[in-house]
């Protein structure tokens, strides 16, 4: 079997919908405002040719008419932060589960478009 022909990775096209604030407080006192999301799409990480990867990315809903922020959680860095949670680290999930996933967003999709 060829490794080149397997996924690296398989994720969800999410899209944000909504914000509100969550029982959580800043710095400063105030409410945390949080981001509501929903799958609008499959993403499935391969490798490329060229040495590099390059992510496809099936649309399942039609890209909303407004502008909003869309992001692919990776079902890898998913396996990860759940066993983070299972050894009590649970501090900065939430921030590096954001940046993980757009990171691997903006790497992959970018290059590919779609």
């Amino acid at each position: 079997m060829n490794n080149s022909k397997q996924p690296i990775d398989r994720g969800r096209l999410m899209c944000v919908v909504d914000t509100y604030q969550s029982k959580e407080l800043d710095a400063k006192g105030q409410p945390k405002v949080k981001n509501k999301y929903l799958q609008v799409g499959e993403a499935t990480l391969w490798n490329a040719d060229n040495g590099g990867t390059f992510t496809k990315v099936r649309r399942l809903l039609p890209a909303p008419s407004y502008p909003s922020e869309e992001v692919i959680w990776w079902d890898s860095q998913e396996q990860n932060n759940q066993q983070g949670h299972q050894q009590g680290q649970q501090q900065g999930h939430q921030q590096n589960h954001q940046q993980n996933h757009q990171q691997g967003y903006q790497q992959g999709h970018h290059q590919n478009g779609y």
